[in-house]
């Protein structure tokens, strides 16, 4: 049996962000708000909730000056109408808790970018398209999530000494259904894993500290995924060192 490391995830230096779209001012009919993709750690090209005017350009061209400007598009606050979430294998009320959002909830485009940048922190997700489509009322959106999911998947297992793994799992579980048996090789994946793991040994007055091990075939590739606490070397006798 032969063991590699877990595969490190990439994460961009810097954060860009990308805009296919943006909305006219009409209040005739709903009209498309925005619509960008984020990928776990890099989101592509700039992005503002909607210009006009000005679209692409830089700072001040296009743009009113002065006391009478308004607020910058980036920056109006709207209220989430309806929350919908397509593509993923985690159900809807898993991605709210990841993400903070919910019906009803303010924001702005700094909250949309910071709520899926922590749902793409647990490293479960690869990539998220998401869209705004203003409604009658302009003060209200549509907001919609289309999720990627991080694969492949690997079989996950609980190998703790004096620890049943299966009371771990059912925690796991009720904490959020998110927590399956199978899971991504990414780092943020084992590390969320392990973290809510420890959360649970806490629970139990225990402070194993967990090294989680990607396990592989005879050729290296990964077979499945271990939590368990980091093995200890064996120091060779002081005598036997001396021998050799």
């Amino acid at each position: 049996m032969v063991e590699s490391q877990p595969s490190k995830l990439l994460v961009a230096s810097s954060i860009l962000v990308s805009r296919s779209s943006i909305y006219s001012c009409s209040r005739e009919r709903p009209m498309r708000l925005l619509t960008a993709a984020l990928i776990a750690g890099t989101i592509w090209g700039p992005i503002a909730f909607g210009q006009a005017s000005g679209f692409g350009q830089p700072a001040g061209v296009g743009q009113s000056s002065g006391a009478g400007q308004s607020t910058p598009p980036s920056q109006q606050i709207v209220t989430i109408e309806t929350l919908n979430i397509k593509g993923t294998r985690f159900p809807a009320r898993s991605i709210q808790i990841l993400t903070g959002l919910r019906e009803g909830d303010q924001i702005d485009e700094a909250a949309v970018r910071k709520a899926i940048e922590r749902m793409l922190e647990s490293g479960l997700i690869r990539s998220v398209n998401y869209n705004y489509e203003s409604l009658e009322d302009t003060s209200k959106v549509a907001l919609e999530l289309d999720v990627i999911d991080e694969t492949p998947l690997y079989p996950a297992s609980i190998e703790i000494p004096g620890v049943d793994p299966e009371p771990v799992w059912q925690y796991l579980e009720s904490v959020d259904p998110l927590f399956t048996r199978e899971l991504p090789r990414t780092q943020k994946a084992l590390r969320f894993y392990a973290h809510a793991i420890s959360d649970y040994l806490r629970t139990n007055k225990r402070r194993d500290v967990l090294a989680p091990i990607v396990k592989g075939d005879a050729e290296g590739r990964p077979t499945g995924i271990v939590f368990a606490p980091p093995r200890r070397r064996v120091t060779p006798p002081r005598d036997a060192r001396r021998s050799g």
